[in-house]
């Protein structure tokens, strides 16, 4: 991720002893974004309450757009988390603005859809500092001007440069209901679901507040899915901390929630073994 950059000028100091000061120390942080409330009047669809299709993009300079960061698509959804993190270097006390751009998609609403419509929603702005300091949820809302709030959360990341690589597989998923309707009758019949999983880990600033780190492909209408081979970013994680692991059906105006489980990193790997 870019920095924007500022001249500077360099004033004499008559009590100077000729040192020079020492920098201020950098730590490395991530920024987690996740959304509530955002409203389905800004995307055109043609399912009357569709949950709307969205994404953000993070720059660190107010003027470059082409250069930022985006996080995933999240669809069906006006509360979006966000699995994707932004790593960043701070310097601590300085100012270091974050801007990020909320956009609506236009999409087919399947989450293999690659390449969706954008349409721009509105910006928010957070000061890093603003958030780190004297803030024990290290989270900080802005409002967008067409509804909606962005959360931005950040924490100093943790060390460590492994990937923890796993796939899941299900079996035996209860069939779906799904109503079909003609000019004359609407009848129910069953359907295999569309499903996928999401990694989330505990919130630092809070033991019951969940920070979604992972969201797998869909497998479309199967009750017995294998997902792709995940890859996750351990220094998005702890390794001795809950995960949760839940399995999410794709609906036709928005997902739900099938079950969930809470495991550890050691669970896993002890169970691969």
């Amino acid at each position: 991720m870019r920095r924007s950059t500022a001249a500077s000028t360099d004033y004499p100091n008559d009590d100077s002893d000729g040192e020079e000061a020492l920098p201020a120390p950098k730590t490395k942080i991530r920024l987690f974004l996740r959304a509530n409330n955002i409203r389905s009047s800004t995307i055109t669809s043609s399912l009357t309450g569709q949950q709307p299709h969205t994404q953000c993009r993070v720059s660190l300079d107010p003027d470059s757009h082409a250069s930022s960061d985006s996080t995933e698509t999240v669809y069906k959804s006006s509360s979006p988390n966000y699995t994707t993190s932004f790593p960043l270097e701070y310097e601590e006390g300085s100012q270091l603005m974050i801007y990020v751009d909320v956009y609506a998609c236009k999409g087919s609403g399947i989450m293999s859809d690659s390449s969706p419509e954008l349409k721009w929603i509105g910006r928010v702005n957070y000061n890093v500092q603003d958030i780190l300091d004297g803030n024990p949820s290290q989270t900080k809302a802005r409002s967008l001007p067409k509804g909606g709030t962005i959360y931005a959360q950040i924490e100093r990341e943790f060390s460590g440069d492994n990937n923890l690589t796993l796939r899941l597989r299900a079996h035996s998923l209860v069939f779906t209901n799904s109503r079909l309707r003609n000019s004359l009758v609407a009848t129910t019949t069953l359907g295999k679901p569309s499903t996928y999983f999401e990694l989330s880990r505990p919130a630092k600033s809070s033991s019951s507040s969940w920070i979604v780190v992972y969201r797998s492909n869909s497998i479309r209408e199967s009750t017995t899915p294998m997902w792709d081979k995940a890859t996750i970013d351990l220094n998005s994680i702890c390794s001795d901390e809950i995960l949760r692991i839940s399995v999410k059906k794709e609906e036709k105006k928005k997902c739900k929630e099938i079950g969930s489980f809470e495991t550890t990193i050691q669970c896993i790997t002890e169970s691969c073994q």
